[in-house]
């Protein structure tokens, strides 16, 4: 894919994929690892989201998990996107 592709991309989608970062190997791993985070997050999530609602306010969507900085909860594919490969 080329460069300008790329930046199409990322412009359109807010994201670009870059297949093969985390070995297949290791994508099971990651991926519990990274759960696992964002269920311990979920409670305080939850607890945000109900006070703002409280408000009156319509804030995410049921069912729907979501972890902001998922950096700062587990570092386990950190070593996968610091690659230089």
């Amino acid at each position: 894919m080329s460069v300008s592709s790329i930046v199409s991309q990322l412009h359109r989608d807010g994201f670009y994929v870059v297949d093969g970062v985390i070995p297949e190997t290791d994508v099971a791993h990651v991926r519990e690892d990274v759960v696992a985070a964002q269920v311990r997050c979920n409670a305080a999530s939850e607890a945000a989201r109900a006070a703002t609602r409280a408000k009156g306010h319509r804030v995410g969507a049921d069912g729907v998990g979501r972890l902001r900085q998922v950096i700062n909860e587990t570092q386990v594919f950190a070593p996968y996107v610091a690659s230089r490969k």
